[in-house]
């Protein structure tokens, strides 16, 4: 069985390590990650939030989503990458390799679907939708779901980057990180001003919405 560690405080959920039954990998928080837990917990202490959430479903892989906050108004997906540095792209930034320039030398970032961390963001997005759309709700048909890329304070973030990555998508610092996620709240209120059931959205990713019945 997987076993879910949850804190909950107000209505702030967070999974702070999940152990997968198939490979019995326990996934627990790095030091920048730690950080971001506590930016959200801070900011949004009345918001469902969702911390190493696996969103691979049957025979899937495993695809663990760093954080996961649910806006009154959209849904915000975050990798959290602790590379310093500058961060540049290979050319294009969707479909080409990020690279971490530090001491003289370039580093892949590293990501677990894709080629980038864009790649992997849009994975999980896809997935989570999925997994929305397999309830048949219609409240949830019509969504917003926005990842975020944050790094830490103080790194250079190539403009291509920033720019690159579309509408749905940002590459920010942890010290913009809560301004981003208000912002992209902002501008899906003003697109569907319909609020979302946090209750109904943890129901549906915990597999306890009955969807025959919705």
């Amino acid at each position: 069985n997987t076993d879910f560690q949850v804190e909950k405080s107000s209505l702030n959920y967070s999974i702070d390590s999940l152990e997968q039954a198939n490979n019995r990998k326990l996934y627990i928080l790095n030091n920048f990650e730690k950080l971001v837990l506590n930016e959200l917990q801070n900011n949004f202490p009345h918001q469902a939030l969702l911390t190493q959430f696996d969103i691979g479903r049957g025979n899937e892989s495993s695809k663990v989503i760093d954080f996961a906050v649910i806006m009154p108004s959209c849904i915000v997906i975050i990798e959290a990458k602790g590379y310093t540095g500058k961060i540049i792209a290979q050319k294009e930034p969707r479909n080409n390799a990020w690279i971490c320039q530090k001491d003289n030398q370039n580093i892949r970032i590293n990501a677990c679907w894709g080629v980038n961390p864009y790649r992997q963001l849009k994975v999980y997005i896809d997935s989570f939708l999925q997994v929305l759309r397999n309830a048949n709700l219609t409240s949830l048909n019509h969504l917003p779901i926005y990842g975020v890329v944050v790094f830490p304070q103080g790194i250079q973030i190539a403009p291509e980057i920033r720019k690159g990555v579309g509408s749905y998508h940002r590459v920010t610092t942890l010290n913009k990180l809560s301004e981003t996620i208000e912002t992209l709240n902002a501008n899906a209120s003003s697109k569907n001003r319909s609020r979302i059931s946090y209750q109904l959205v943890l129901e549906v990713l915990h597999g306890k919405r009955d969807c025959s019945a919705a």
